[in-house]
């Protein structure tokens, strides 16, 4: 019984063990004009060469300019990118974990005797 728990909670922990990486939206055409100057700088930050041309398309389709508005919005979603590949993955936070159930109970107040 115990080692089935065991289990299960290592499936649950591991189960969100990739990082999620913020992407660019499937259809562009419904975004806000600052959601698409931000899905840009997703698209750029994560080198994704064909959404950065969709988004170039659209961004002229609705004639937004290069403003302070959308370079700040650009930065964020690089931002965003950059901040979610510095996180640790689910798999690093379950070792983690792992190893802090396993030092449960091992604390520095062992006596070793000497004969």
């Amino acid at each position: 019984m115990k080692q089935s728990l065991i289990f299960i909670s290592l499936a649950a922990m591991l189960s969100g063990c990739a990082t999620n990486l913020p992407k660019v939206p499937e259809d562009i055409s419904s975004l806000t004009d600052n959601e698409l100057c931000e899905s840009f700088g997703i698209a750029y930050a994560s080198k994704d060469t064909s959404s950065l041309s969709i988004i170039l398309a659209e961004g002229e389709l609705r004639g937004i300019e290069e403003n302070d508005t959308c370079k700040m919005f650009i930065e964020l979603g690089a931002q965003k990118y950059y901040d979610a590949l510095d996180a640790p993955s689910g798999f690093q936070s379950a070792i983690k974990t792992l190893d802090e159930i396993g030092r449960m109970g091992h604390g520095s107040n062992h006596t070793v005797e000497v004969k």
